[in-house]
C-alpha cells in the first residue's frame, strides 16, 4: 500500500487510496483548505501543485502532493506540513 495522505489529526481518519497518484491529488485539494483554516498566506502555482507559503518572516516552497516543503531563507526542508505549522504556532505564542 502506498503512503497515506496528510491533513488530518488522527491516523484512523485518513482515507485509504489505491495509488500514490490518488493520495497526491487528495493532498493538493486539501492543502489550500488547511492553510486557509490556519490563516497562512500563500500563492498557488502550477494548478496547485506548488504553493508558496508566507509564515512569520519566512517564505516556504511547498508541494502538497508529496507533502514536501523547503524554506527559501534557511533551506530547512521536511515532509510534514502539519509539523511545520505546529512549529510556527508554538513560536508565535512565545
Amino acid at each position: 500500500m502506498d503512503k497515506l495522505p496528510i491533513f488530518t489529526t488522527k491516523q484512523d481518519e485518513l482515507p485509504i487510496f489505491p495509488t500514490k497518484k490518488d493520495a497526491h491529488k487528495y493532498n493538493r485539494e486539501m492543502a489550500p483548505i488547511l492553510l486557509k483554516k490556519n490563516n497562512i498566506k500563500f500563492t498557488s502555482h502550477n494548478n496547485g501543485a506548488h504553493l508558496v507559503l508566507y509564515i512569520a518572516d519566512e517564505i516556504f516552497d511547498f508541494w502538497p502532493g508529496p507533502n514536501k516543503y523547503i524554506s527559501r531563507k534557511t533551506k530547512e526542508y521536511g515532509y510534514e506540513i502539519n509539523e511545520l505549522l505546529k512549529k510556527y504556532e508554538k513560536e508565535s505564542k512565545q
